[in-house]
């Protein structure tokens, strides 16, 4: 009989992603927040889009708006609050599970820090574009194409809504990151917020390296208003740099939180 101790073996890298998965989903998929997302997000977008675009003409307010404007105004409008959403959903997420002790005892478990980090990814994606992208596009496609007087074409749309994905898919991606790196709200959402503002930001940084602005996730939202109506795609190089960020934030989450003790 030996009483050497024995290493105990080390998690796989994905050990754990499923019981993960479905812990992060049940938060998101019950009918509570279901009904509760879906009105605020379509008191965040939809019914700000039909008030200038549809009410006020209606009521003799203001007069009937061109779809340039209207499709102008979704873009500006559903951009700014998928970003704001989006951080606003997972500023907490990493952060409140480590003030609480949560994330330790879930880690305690045969579940890796990579299948913890993805799970929250995924979950908040597909919940995000569920509730915030899929339901709140197909709202105002209805809402744009009334203003239109005839159905906007169905596939660029969609070719928009997936450039909005993406733009949606950096803010969660650095919310995740962010939360990794602090053990507080405050930072996390005051940074967030200061890039949502990014086109501000980027004018300082274009004074000294041009072109900057160029690379920036703002210009998906630019590119989603030329996508609908009926234009090309502006530029390749703002989808790829927002899918590079992406990349390099989940990275930078997963390395972060693997560093961290609890």
């Amino acid at each position: 009989m030996t009483t050497e101790l024995q290493p105990l073996p080390e998690k796989e890298m994905l050990s754990g992603f499923r019981n993960m998965l479905r812990i992060e989903n049940s938060r998101w998929w019950n009918m509570k927040n279901i009904l509760t997302q879906s009105i605020i997000w379509l008191a965040c977008v939809s019914f700000i889009l039909a008030m200038p675009v549809v009410i006020g003409p209606m009521m003799g307010e203001s007069e009937a708006m061109p779809i340039e404007e209207g499709v102008n105004i979704f873009t500006s409008v559903f951009s700014l609050v998928l970003a704001f959403g989006s951080v606003i959903l997972l500023q907490g997420s990493l952060v409140g599970e480590k003030q609480s002790g949560t994330a330790a005892w879930i880690l305690s478990n045969p579940i890796s820090r990579i299948s913890y980090i993805l799970s929250k990814l995924v979950s908040n994606t597909v919940g995000i574009m569920s509730v915030g992208i899929i339901l709140q596009g197909a709202v105002s496609y209805l809402i744009l194409s009334y203003v239109n007087g005839a159905a906007l074409p169905i596939a660029s749309y969609v070719t928009a809504m997936g450039l909005l994905t993406l733009y949606t898919l950096f803010y969660i991606s650095l919310t995740l990151m962010l939360g990794s790196v602090f053990n507080k709200r405050g930072p996390i959402l005051g940074i967030a917020m200061m890039i949502v503002f990014q086109d501000f930001l980027g004018g300082i940084i274009d004074n000294i390296i041009k072109g900057f602005t160029s690379i920036l996730p703002n210009r998906l939202y630019e590119a989603a208003e030329a996508v609908i109506l009926g234009n090309p795609l502006p530029s390749i190089v703002p989808v790829a740099t927002t899918v590079i960020f992406i990349v390099l934030f989940m990275g930078l989450a997963i390395w972060k939180f693997n560093k961290t003790e609890f």
